[in-house]
């Protein structure tokens, strides 16, 4: 098959080795993006949300043919909504509160800018986003959400929110077929679903 497809995958972790079933799910994910075509990784290689990636990691990628671009190279200095988010995130954990996190968690939520995020789709032709976090980002290309979890049964704003950004995607993939129902009994029906990654079997 011809590989035509560029796309730009975006998560916040080092996805090598795959030593966890959240590891494995991404890897699956961009498994078939790189069957499609060009495949590039756009994340963070500093905390609070980028981490695992060593340069072990890095040279798995490569050897895959796949790049990683992070956002400390494309954007110098981090603006005022992300040291918001930080300092927001950083006061809610020192007070515990903890329904200031989920799909509204603002480590993650602010920690990379849409503006940039859009301007890099205008380069490709896919653009694949992991969480519900960033699904509000619009993209300069058809956009997928993939989602690992439901969060909004841990965010003060309930599921409104998520619901709202979900609903730009032009396609949601989830792994559990209950979170599909619900999904759709929401009014989100443009979605996927693809089962986990686990043997076929149980175990004896």
């Amino acid at each position: 098959m011809k590989k035509t497809t560029k796309s730009i995958y975006l998560i916040p972790y080092g996805i090598y080795p795959i030593d966890n079933g959240l590891k494995r799910e991404s890897w699956k994910i961009l498994s078939v993006l790189n069957l499609l075509g060009q495949c590039t990784i756009f994340s963070a290689c500093n905390k609070p949300v980028g981490g695992g990636w060593t340069d072990q990691a890095k040279k798995e990628l490569d050897r895959h043919n796949i790049h990683v671009l992070f956002r400390e190279q494309v954007q110098k200095r981090r603006n005022l909504l992300q040291f918001a988010g930080t300092l927001y995130a950083a006061l809610s954990k020192v007070l515990k509160l903890e329904k200031a996190f989920g799909h509204s968690n603002p480590y993650h939520r602010f920690a990379f800018p849409g503006d940039i995020w859009e301007n890099l789709t205008k380069k490709f032709e896919l653009a694949v986003i992991s969480y519900s976090y960033w699904a509000r980002f619009s993209s300069a290309c058809p956009k997928i959400v993939v989602l690992h979890d439901l969060l909004s049964d841990y965010m003060w704003e309930g599921s409104d929110r998520e619901t709202r950004d979900l609903k730009t995607a032009d396609l949601v993939i989830v792994i559990s077929k209950a979170e599909e129902r619900t999904l759709q009994e929401r009014g989100i029906t443009k979605t996927h679903w693809s089962p986990p990654a686990v043997n076929e079997s149980m175990p004896p």
